[in-house]
């Protein structure tokens, strides 16, 4: 497990985009990673899967044993989530679109741009539902 610890795409603090889900719903939806689930709670992933702790502003839906479960807060497979962070060129970009455009549309087309469509819908719907509308 360590040697897989070492390898994960996460981290705590970032925020992410789930880019695969059982259930579509849960496509596109941004959370914030907050640290290594303790695999205590009523959603349990196999001792080998690196998981994380998420929370989101849009409900998330896990069934187990035929029991739905729906919160903004819950354990999330890192092979799951997609950060929303660049390399450092990327970064150095990110920086630069910020202060010489002061808006956030170039980054998110960049970050369009390698989502597939049903990422792409789940995305926009997540942030509709949370009140942001983009122009893109």
């Amino acid at each position: 497990m360590d040697q897989k610890m070492n390898n994960l795409r996460c981290k705590p603090g970032d925020l992410a985009v789930v880019i695969d889900a059982k259930y579509k719903r849960n496509l596109g939806i941004i959370v914030k990673v907050i640290e290594i689930d303790d695999r205590t709670g009523p959603v349990r992933y196999a001792l080998e899967t690196p998981v994380w702790l998420a929370e989101s502003q849009k409900a998330m839906t896990w069934v187990v044993n035929g029991t739905r479960h729906s919160s903004n807060r819950g354990p999330i497979p890192d092979v799951q989530l997609q950060p929303i962070r660049g390399t450092p060129k990327e970064q150095n970009l990110q920086r630069k679109a910020i202060t010489q455009r002061h808006c956030g549309t170039f980054l998110l087309r960049e970050g369009l741009s390698r989502m597939t469509l049903d990422q792409q819908k789940g995305f926009f719907k997540s942030l509709e539902e949370g009140g942001f509308l983009p122009a893109v």
